[in-house]
């Protein structure tokens, strides 16, 4: 299976795969500091505890998500075996629910 993964997968494929891993942690990364200091914001205008608790709790760093997110972007450049994209997918998805 890694054989056909790397047979089936020009350099140039690695390279945009490489690119979208990268270009989606960081888009991520600054989306996500963007809606948090927007939120922040919001939650320092009022008096209750439940928006800062919110954002607390949305503050705690999920770099396993913004990874997957990015590995998950960069299989849609690879030519994939089927029981290997099969894995991807699930894979993905569970993360996500487990996160979520």
């Amino acid at each position: 299976m890694l054989r056909q993964l790397i047979s089936d997968n020009s350099v140039q494929d690695w390279t945009l795969a490489l690119a979208a891993i990268t270009a989606s942690v960081l888009i991520l990364h600054v989306a996500w500091r963007l809606i948090l200091r927007r939120l922040k914001r919001m939650a320092h205008t009022t008096d209750n505890v439940i928006d800062d608790f919110l954002v607390d709790i949305l503050s705690a760093r999920r770099l396993a998500l913004g990874a997957a997110v990015g590995l998950y972007v960069a299989t849609r450049f690879l030519v994939l075996p089927p029981s290997l994209a099969t894995l991807v997918d699930r894979a993905f998805i569970g993360l996500v629910l487990f996160q979520a």
